[in-house]
């Protein structure tokens, strides 16, 4: 690991994970997250929850629209 990716703090990847989670960041901030997490217990787990909250979101608009197009199809 190189002196600069040791000396970025939680902080600026805290502010970079977002992106990272997104797909939306520079490869070199890409490696900059993926070389922190390797050894930083409070970031991973901000990244994991991140991860999971994404998923729930996901999972609750696609039950909103299955329990719309049920709606309709009930009212038709």
């Amino acid at each position: 690991m190189n002196d600069l990716i040791k000396n970025i703090s939680c902080d600026v990847i805290q502010d970079i994970i977002p992106l990272y989670h997104d797909k939306v960041c520079s490869d070199k901030s890409r490696e900059y997250v993926e070389e922190h997490i390797k050894t930083c217990a409070d970031c991973n787990r901000i990244l994991k929850l991140l991860r999971e909250n994404a998923f729930d979101s996901q999972i609750n608009n696609d039950k909103q629209k299955v329990l719309a197009h049920h709606a309709k199809n009930e009212k038709t």
